[in-house]
């Protein structure tokens, strides 16, 4: 019946190519948001446990040694994935990870350089 909220009129709308497309592209929207946003969380995860790391480090080899450590532990917890059911490994998630975790550790060698500075 026209005007009334029936299957068949819902249905109906997805027939008009503007009313489809529209449709379309927020679906498209809402997976590349969902994807940008899962990867900022790893970037702000391993960013923070960079930053960490980096502040425990007496020394900048040290704090390399942490990145590289976070670094190979990124690259490792992606490969476990393979002995997950439904998980792939991903490089995105890697380098996501790494970018954070490298990060995180400038950051903490800029503050360290700030407090050595400030005595």
């Amino acid at each position: 019946a026209q005007g009334n909220w029936t299957l068949a009129n819902i249905f109906g709308l997805f027939e008009n190519p503007t009313i489809r497309q529209g449709f379309i592209l927020r679906i498209q929207i809402s997976a590349f948001t969902a994807l940008l946003g899962g990867l900022f969380g790893f970037l702000l995860a391993y960013a923070l446990v960079g930053f960490a790391f980096g502040m425990g480090c007496r020394t900048t080899k040290w704090q390399l040694v942490s990145g590289l450590a976070l670094s190979s532990a990124s690259a490792i917890l992606e490969l476990l994935q393979t002995f997950v059911p439904g998980r792939t490994p991903e490089i995105t998630g890697f380098a996501t990870s790494s970018l954070g975790a490298w990060l995180g550790l400038a950051l903490a060698v800029g503050v360290s350089a700030i407090l050595r500075g400030k005595k």
